[in-house]
């Protein structure tokens, strides 16, 4: 699985944070080569103590002519390509990213829609789908968000912000996201069997806005709980 290093970065303080990145160990590029790497630092050394202490002046003109053919050979590697590569793809990341992040507008809309009435009934339970589907946003967003998390840090201050129900709180956890879809789903279900929707098919429509949600959510919390590969980006 990726190191993740999103929430140290999300926080930078100073322009040294992403320095900080480069050096870190646990998943890095220098874990994955170190021992290549200290071979060719050791190589390295020997050959430039060799030219300064144990090279005759014929030697060292014979081996300054050898060292530019030698260096042709690291046009082979293409850090253009490589560059244009990741730029590619963490523009399109974020790009993905940014389109995951789960609106609530359209399963609003259709519950309006579908449940239809001014009764006390209808607008109970038009509320209650709608707030349910607010609870799954902010249930992502605290653990993907550092500002979403310091202002809901616990089960109890959804609560008390009134996303939850007092006896809705036993039930709820940190990463129980299906559980507000499943409410919203239990008043869509008896809206229906009230006659406060009047088809199968409206229900259907409603379910799938939800589910629709729900996955776009769960996309950007994958996306956070997976960043780009930090040997990659050391790379």
């Amino acid at each position: 699985m990726t190191v993740s290093y999103t929430n140290e970065v999300s926080t930078a303080s100073h322009q040294f944070t992403f320095m900080k990145c480069l050096f870190r160990w646990r998943g890095s590029l220098w874990k994955a080569v170190w021992f290549e790497l200290l071979i060719w630092c050791s190589a390295f050394a020997i050959i430039s103590l060799a030219y300064r202490l144990a090279m005759t002046d014929a030697q060292r003109i014979q081996f300054e002519w050898i060292c530019p053919h030698a260096g042709r050979y690291a046009e082979i590697l293409p850090l253009s390509f490589l560059l244009g590569s990741y730029v590619t793809f963490v523009v399109s990341r974020w790009h993905k990213q940014f389109n995951s992040i789960g609106w609530v507008d359209r399963s609003i809309m259709l519950t309006s829609s579908y449940i239809g009435g001014a009764s006390e009934r209808s607008k109970v339970l038009r509320r209650g789908v709608a707030r349910q589907m607010c609870l799954l946003q902010v249930l992502i967003l605290r653990l993907i968000c550092v500002p979403v998390r310091k202002r809901f840090p616990t089960i109890e201050s959804l609560r008390d912000a009134g996303y939850l129900l007092p006896d809705e709180v036993p039930d709820l956890a940190e990463t129980k996201f299906w559980l507000p879809v499943q409410w919203a789903m239990q008043y869509v279900k008896t809206a229906r069997e009230e006659g406060l929707i009047v088809s199968d098919n409206a229900v259907q429509d409603i379910y799938q806005a939800l589910q629709a949600l729900r996955s776009q959510l769960i996309s950007l919390f994958l996306y956070d709980w997976s960043p780009v590969p930090l040997n990659y980006t050391q790379v």
